[in-house]
């Protein structure tokens, strides 16, 4: 069959497009959005390379466009607030992702803030989980039953006598589900109650969690509602330590010493991926590694630190360095230990 020759010419226009790019493609969590922009202003400075294309999606978006194949038309780096899974990464491996690479560039965490100017308080992970679900076990413990929690004194009486009232942000999921994963997950897996539930880990969506729609706003609300906490990342809280400050989770507050030792419970890991054989075809990926990848950038006096990045210790953040630049191949097996790759 004869082929149109403008179609046979579009169509070679296009497999050229999708073999040649000159920009790097970049997805991130929101959390990590702050440092990327900020590493791609900085590569946009030296008017040597063209300006990354960034995207800010969950980490599960992220990982899913990431591992959807090995060409040009798909992300060539993904910055997260926690590491690929295994389903993922065989995911990537069956699309013809077979090489990649990983680093850890620091440490953030997720907090609940509240207006300065009330009486702190400390909460279990337990209680946490309480406070948030849709669905939590009757006093029986034999079925669920829609949350009847209305107060934190209702879960445990020597919890505050206020009112249960979460502030969230509209357009950011990952806070959440980094609770999800991290305090509800685990709890819930180890009790019968859940387990033909559908969607055990569905947060209530009543009057005790409301979803707020920018950064501005969140600080605004808790400064005036003194009952309200509001969900955020270690750094925003930082940012307003004036007005607002964290609760204690496990009577550990969250510092910049329980993060890094992972003390606390809400503390994140921010990890970074890299398709290694992408760095072959895009003249800026490998500057954009080494620009990232740098103790001026992610080191204890580095530019991120500044921007509240919470570095790793001297030993991890080289370890981490050489094998992101130099694209040390990451195996299934590494997925198993929390020190992949960690030959110091």
């Amino acid at each position: 069959m004869k082929m149109n020759k403008k179609l046979s010419i579009g169509l070679i226009i296009i497999s050229m497009g999708l073999e040649a790019r000159e920009e790097i493609n970049v997805v991130s969590s929101s959390s990590l959005a702050p440092f990327v922009q900020f590493v791609a202003e900085e590569m946009n400075k030296e008017k040597k390379f063209p300006t990354p294309k960034i995207e800010i999606k969950t980490s599960e978006k992220s990982f899913k466009d990431f591992c959807s194949g090995g060409g040009l038309d798909t992300p060539d780096l993904v910055h997260s607030n926690r590491r690929i899974n295994r389903k993922e990464f065989n995911k990537c491996v069956k699309n013809g992702v077979k090489d990649m690479s990983e680093a850890i560039i620091g440490y953030d965490a997720i907090v609940l803030a509240q207006n300065i100017s009330s009486k702190t308080f400390n909460i279990s992970n337990k209680e946490l989980m309480l406070a948030l679900l849709a669905k939590v076990p009757s006093k029986d413990g034999f079925s669920l039953i829609d949350n009847p929690y209305k107060k934190w004194s209702d879960i445990n009486p020597n919890l505050p006598r206020k009112n249960i009232l979460i502030y969230t942000l509209k357009n950011d999921a990952s806070s959440l589900i980094t609770i999800q994963n991290m305090i509800i997950k685990p709890i819930i897996d180890k009790m019968i109650v859940y387990n033909d539930k559908e969607n055990p880990y569905e947060i209530r969506e009543d009057m005790a969690h409301l979803k707020i729609s920018n950064k501005q706003r969140l600080i605004q609300s808790l400064r005036e509602n003194k009952i309200a906490l509001g969900v955020m990342n270690f750094t925003l809280s930082n940012q307003y330590k004036s007005k607002i400050e964290p609760i204690l989770i496990e009577k550990v507050s969250p510092s910049i010493d329980t993060i890094a030792t992972t003390e606390y419970p809400l503390s994140n890991r921010l990890y970074f991926y890299s398709k290694n054989g992408h760095k072959r075809k895009i003249t800026s990926m490998q500057p954009y590694l080494e620009t990232f990848m740098n103790k001026k950038m992610i080191g204890k006096e580095g530019a991120l630190s500044k921007l509240g990045l919470i570095p790793l210790n001297k030993n991890e953040m080289y370890t981490k360095i050489k094998y992101m630049i130099e694209g040390k191949k990451l195996l299934v097996d590494d997925l198993n230990s929390d020190f992949f790759h960690l030959a110091l």
